[in-house]
C-alpha cells in the first residue's frame, strides 16, 4: 500500500467521513498484506477500528483491534491499543472490563512517563462514566478546618459569621 493511499485512509476518517476511510483500509490491508511492514499494518489495523467503531459496529472494532495486537509495537503503542479497547469496552457496556482496562493503561502510561496519553486515558474514562450514569456528588465549598461554609479561608474566627447579604 502505498503512503499516499493510507494517509488518504486517515484524512477520510479526519474528515469525518469513517465508511470511507474504512474502504480505503480494507483495500490497503487486501492488496499488500505481505509487503506491508508491521508498523504499517497495525496503523491500519488500529485505523480500522476507529472507523468501524464510528459506525457504530462494536463488535468489529474490537475484532479489528485484537488483530491489530498481533504485530510487533513499542510499549507506547501497546498501552494505546488497550485504551482503546478499554474504551470499546465502555460502549459495549461492559464496564468492569472497561475499568480493568483503562485502570492498567493509565498506570503504564504514567510509568512511561507520557503525560499525552495518560490525559487520553482520562478523558476516555470520564467519557464511559458519562455513558454509564456515574455522577460525582458536589462538594461543597468550605475551609477544611473550620467545616462552616461561611468562615473564610484565613481561619479567623472573627471572619466566620455570615456575610450581610444587604449590603452586597
Amino acid at each position: 500500500m502505498s503512503e499516499s493511499t493510507r494517509e488518504q485512509a486517515l484524512l477520510a476518517y479526519q474528515r469525518g467521513n469513517p465508511k470511507e476511510a474504512l474502504e480505503l483500509v480494507e483495500k490497503g490491508l487486501a492488496a499488500d498484506a505481505a509487503k506491508l511492514p508491521s508498523r504499517e499494518r497495525h496503523e491500519l489495523w488500529v485505523l480500522k477500528s476507529h472507523s468501524l467503531s464510528a459506525l457504530g459496529q462494536w463488535e468489529e472494532a474490537l475484532a479489528a483491534l485484537y488483530a491489530a495486537q498481533g504485530h510487533e509495537v513499542n510499549a507506547e503503542a501497546q498501552t494505546r491499543l488497550e485504551m482503546h479497547e478499554g474504551y470499546l469496552m465502555g460502549s459495549l457496556a461492559r464496564y468492569t472490563e472497561c475499568n480493568s482496562l483503562l485502570r492498567h493503561a493509565e498506570q503504564v502510561a504514567r510509568k512511561l512517563g507520557l503525560r499525552t496519553l495518560v490525559a487520553e486515558v482520562l478523558w476516555r474514562r470520564g467519557m464511559i462514566s458519562i455513558f454509564a450514569g456515574i455522577t460525582l456528588p458536589p462538594r461543597p465549598i468550605f475551609n477544611r478546618r473550620s467545616r462552616s461554609p461561611w468562615r473564610k479561608r484565613t481561619g479567623n474566627l472573627r471572619a466566620s459569621r455570615r456575610p450581610d447579604w444587604r449590603k452586597i
